[in-house]
């Protein structure tokens, strides 16, 4: 599994998934909500800090 934090993950350690680049990042870096219609979800889901930021549709 993949991660763009700067995090380090263990193996317990819980990585969230950005709903729009698929991503996991730990909790602090995708505390944000979007919409991502590309991807089916058309109420706010997860995304991460970077994607959360791109204008218009995710």
């Amino acid at each position: 599994m993949s991660h763009h934090c700067k995090q380090e993950f263990k193996g317990s350690d819980r990585k969230h998934h950005c709903r729009s680049c698929g991503q996991g990042f730990c909790d602090e870096c995708s505390k944000q909500r979007r919409t991502v219609p590309s991807r089916g979800w058309d109420h706010p889901v997860r995304v991460c800090d970077k994607c959360v930021t791109k204008k218009g549709e995710l």
